[in-house]
């Protein structure tokens, strides 16, 4: 706010505080009242459309580029990757399934040119609905700064008003009283003049532009309809175009795929949080079998682990779960081997319960387990309270422990 703005205002104060309190008259036009009705809905409409175009371009703009991104990201996963175990030792290669590849591409093919349809639309949407309605949202501002100015030039007119009813009413006045009257006709003629300047010209342009409301506001609503309508319809036969590749199961709804595959991440993010091995090449197509075929018949999930070879290390059997790498003789695309940091501890097995230790607990009997702060327990027994004593199995040691002490994993 300018000076001279804040002058204004602290002039007008007074007159205000007695609008509010009831000590002033306010002047009324009930006819601009009327139209000012009218342009609050104009103006809420006009507002609320805007806002909603904005939000579907945004969100149609957000879903194709996602479709791009996501066809690329997967084509460049599944390319195949070339890498050595050693800077001297011979090229490995690892092998994608066909039908994953096939499918990646499939859909690529299908998104790509989905993705430059929808943004010339989008594009065509911004030039009809998107700038047009910001246009008048621009002008319908203007118009309600202008409706303030009003009232503020009310306000200076009845202001003014009231001083000279004041002074005219005085039966018998001095020079004093004459000056003082002079000034506030003065002042009151100004008032009078740019109240009304701005009055006549909003009864003129506001009902002009309620009007023109439904010559605008309605073919908007079809507009925005028919932009609709068209990349719905150009999704649609994306999907249907997808169908034709077996890879794409539309049978179940996208929730109940996940579900399906989320074991899948569990298994991988398990891999990655008990393995410390370190292979310098991707996982080849077997170990991605075992991962499916774990999926498959999680059921019948079972580790076993075989004797200690002769350097004391661990060695996991065919059955191991899929965060171990196994050496198993009978897959036909055997993981390459890589060098080892030191043994890893035990993994966990699918069927059993482990628990995290988020306390020390020294063992107070002799059937007690003692263990340490994030020690992983394996549970033989346990109960639905977590109030109860559970029986564990840590290094070897069974034993007994309060539940309190752990949470599960």
């Amino acid at each position: 706010m300018s000076w001279r703005g804040f002058k204004k205002a602290v002039d007008r104060l007074p007159q205000n505080i007695k609008l509010k309190t009831g000590f002033a008259h306010a002047s009324t036009d009930d006819q601009f009242r009327v139209y000012e009705n009218q342009f609050k809905l104009l103006e809420e409409e006009v507002s609320r459309l805007l806002g909603d175009a904005r939000q579907y371009r945004t969100a149609i703009t957000t879903l194709i580029s996602h479709q791009n991104e996501i066809g690329n990201s997967m084509k460049d996963i599944y390319a195949p990757i070339s890498s050595s175990l050693l800077d001297d030792g011979p090229s490995i290669k690892t092998s994608v399934p066909a039908d994953s590849m096939q499918a990646v591409e499939t859909y690529v093919q299908i998104t790509n040119p989905v993705f430059q349809q929808i943004s010339g639309i989008l594009y065509n949407f911004d030039e009809r609905v998107i700038n047009p309605l910001t246009t008048l949202a621009g002008f319908i501002t203007s118009i309600r700064k202008l409706i303030n100015k009003r009232y503020h030039k009310l306000i200076d007119y009845d202001r003014h008003k009231t001083d000279v009813d004041k002074f005219r009413a005085k039966q018998s006045r001095d020079i004093n009283d004459e000056k003082k009257l002079h000034k506030s006709g003065q002042a009151f003629e100004i008032a009078e003049r740019e109240y009304k300047d701005i009055n006549n010209l909003l009864m003129e342009e506001i009902p002009i532009l309620i009007q023109e409301k439904q010559n605008f506001i309605i073919p908007m609503f079809y507009i925005i309809y028919q932009y609709q309508l068209e990349i719905s319809a150009i999704l649609f036969n994306s999907m249907e175009e997808m169908k034709k590749c077996r890879t794409f199961d539309f049978s179940k709804t996208a929730k109940q795929g996940f579900k399906e595959k989320e074991g899948n991440l569990t298994i991988i993010d398990d891999m990655f949080k008990y393995n410390t091995f370190s292979p310098t090449v991707s996982p080849s197509s077997g170990v991605m079998a075992r991962i499916s075929s774990l999926n498959r018949s999680k059921s019948t999930r079972s580790a076993s682990t075989s004797p200690n070879d002769g350097n004391g290390s661990p060695r996991l059997s065919a059955a191991a779960p899929a965060y171990s790498h196994s050496r198993s003789t009978s897959s036909p695309n055997p993981a390459p081997s890589f060098k080892r940091s030191p043994p890893p501890p035990p993994p966990k097995a699918f069927n059993k319960v482990y628990v995290k230790a988020i306390y020390d607990y020294a063992a107070q009997d002799s059937g007690d387990l003692t263990f340490n702060t994030d020690d992983i327990i394996e549970v033989v027994e346990k109960t639905e309270s977590t109030n109860d004593w559970w029986v564990g199995k840590l290094n070897g040691k069974s034993g007994n422990f309060p539940a309190n002490y752990v949470t599960m994993m």
